[in-house]
């Protein structure tokens, strides 16, 4: 897996957001601020909250915690 902006990915999980991504982005970050375990596995990798793409390894442990969208 590569790189994959935050705007892909927090769409994926809420398509409803589609003609405000940013609100798809801030929804992605409150659950990943509020899953402590989920935050504390993206330190790990070098997470960035204010980055603008997940890597790879990144989006894997997403998937793990908040399953696949």
């Amino acid at each position: 897996m590569g790189a994959y902006t935050k705007f892909q990915v927090a769409l994926s999980y809420f398509p409803d957001c589609i003609d405000r991504p940013e609100s798809a982005v801030h929804r992605l970050r409150q659950w990943i601020q509020n899953n402590h375990l989920l935050r504390a596995e993206l330190a790990k990798t070098g997470y960035n909250p204010k980055g603008k793409s997940f890597n790879g390894r990144q989006l894997a442990i997403i998937f793990e915690f908040l399953g696949e969208p």
